[in-house]
């Protein structure tokens, strides 16, 4: 393990830390299910090793163990919902010959090697406690990523509960793509918050920890009665997490796009291979073999994808033409944000700013495409928005902070003032 100046226990760290853990960890499901997912019949073959002439052979990949008194080096992957994790999670059990963990798979249990997270986003968890050493942050296109994240959130029936969730997987995932009208009601009411969230991802791990919700918000989602931070509450604080458990600023930066495509995607997964190399109960290929088990993970890769699913075409899963141009607005904020000031000859935004200028091309063309071409404008309702709440709350993915839930948590007493009125 790598050392740090102060690393506490669990036990050390405040007591609401914990209390926050375990109400998030009763409601959140996505992280869970998406390692659920990958393991398909519950079973993992994976292409892993190179030989001496350069060229690779698939093995399965095994769960990570400790060598002797070594301790493994622990890495967490880092992706907003929806961007981009299967692909790393199969290239990098390629290249490392080692099982990707889950930070809600076997929660209790003492987490090591490799773990995927989707952290701070409300379907991540902290269960890892200081067993990580480094980050690798993961970013995609949020045009892709808003509209994967629900697609999957919706094959689970929007399933409020990890008990729930896993026995809806059991039964397969990435099978069928949901009803279009549910798409647009879930796009509709959880557009703004999502966007915001995307930026918000990337920020909090490029800044250290920027923490964006308020203090007892234990799903970090700003839902009432709580909200997000702005601008007069900074400066924002730093998450307790990142502040007394781990650097939360990334070892490496790696774009989904850039991954799948084989014209980059070596050089992008060499980046992880990378700062994995070397490090201790690690054992990664040669470099000069990364082409050949990345070309043999495309050929041999069991795992279903957005592609495979059945049901209307993904093109009309769009977006109204204000929310193109918010999702053009954000990149070019962050494109702003991350090639000024101190970020200036920083190796991380330099790449974070080149992958946003791609993203940028693609929602442009968009962005011109609905300009030039409206898609039709319903007659106004002044009910919709009641309807699409109704119908999110009917989910189950409504107001998660009702007054009556809450007062069965054991934070109860530090949050009761918010429902006085």
């Amino acid at each position: 393990m790598t050392l740090r100046p102060f690393a506490p226990s669990k036990s050390a760290l405040p007591k609401r830390m914990g209390e926050i853990t375990a109400a998030a960890l009763s409601l959140s499901t996505l992280s869970l299910l998406i390692f659920l997912s990958y393991k398909g019949a519950f079973e993992r073959q994976m292409w892993t090793y190179s030989t001496a002439t350069g060229q690779c052979t698939w093995e399965e990949a095994v769960e990570p163990k400790t060598n002797g008194n070594n301790e493994i080096f622990g890495t967490l992957f880092a992706a907003y919902p929806g961007g981009g994790i299967r692909e790393t999670f199969t290239q990098t059990e390629g290249f490392s010959g080692q099982t990707m963990g889950d930070d809600f798979f076997k929660i209790n249990a003492h987490k090591k090697g490799m773990i995927k997270t989707q952290y701070p986003h409300l379907e991540g968890i902290w269960s890892y406690e200081d067993n990580m050493d480094q980050v690798v942050l993961i970013v995609s296109n949020p045009l892709w990523a808003i509209r994967s994240y629900h697609a999957l959130l919706a094959e689970l029936d929007y399933a409020h509960t990890w008990q729930i969730a896993y026995q809806i997987a059991r039964k397969g995932l990435f099978l069928e793509r949901p009803p279009v009208d549910d798409w647009i009601k879930w796009r509709d009411y959880r557009f703004n918050d999502e966007i915001m969230l995307w930026g918000y991802h990337i920020d909090f791990w490029m800044e250290n920890g920027t923490q964006y919700w308020m203090d007892m918000d234990f799903e970090r989602n700003g839902q009432w009665p709580f909200q997000f931070l702005n601008d007069t509450d900074r400066p924002w604080p730093q998450s307790l997490p990142c502040k007394y458990y781990l650097e939360c600023y990334p070892a490496t930066v790696a774009s989904y796009e850039r991954m799948q495509n084989p014209e980059t995607g070596v050089d992008e997964i060499r980046k992880i291979a990378n700062v994995l190399r070397d490090k201790p109960g690690m054992d990664i290929i040669p470099d000069d073999a990364l082409g050949c088990i990345y070309d043999e993970t495309k050929i041999q890769n069991p795992y279903k994808t957005d592609s495979d699913r059945s049901g209307p075409p993904q093109s009309m899963y769009n977006y109204t033409l204000p929310q193109l141009e918010a999702i053009q607005d954000k990149l070019l904020e962050y494109k702003a944000k991350y090639s000024s000031g101190g970020w200036v000859g920083n190796s991380m935004a330099e790449d974070l700013v080149s992958y946003f200028d791609e993203y940028l091309d693609v929602v442009n063309a968009e962005v011109d495409a609905a300009t030039l071409n409206p898609p039709p404008t319903p007659a106004p309702d002044p009910h919709y928005l009641y309807d699409i709440t109704q119908w999110y709350s009917s989910l189950g993915r409504g107001n998660r902070y009702t007054k009556n839930r809450v007062q069965a948590m054991t934070l109860w007493d530090y949050v009761k003032h918010y429902y006085e009125n």
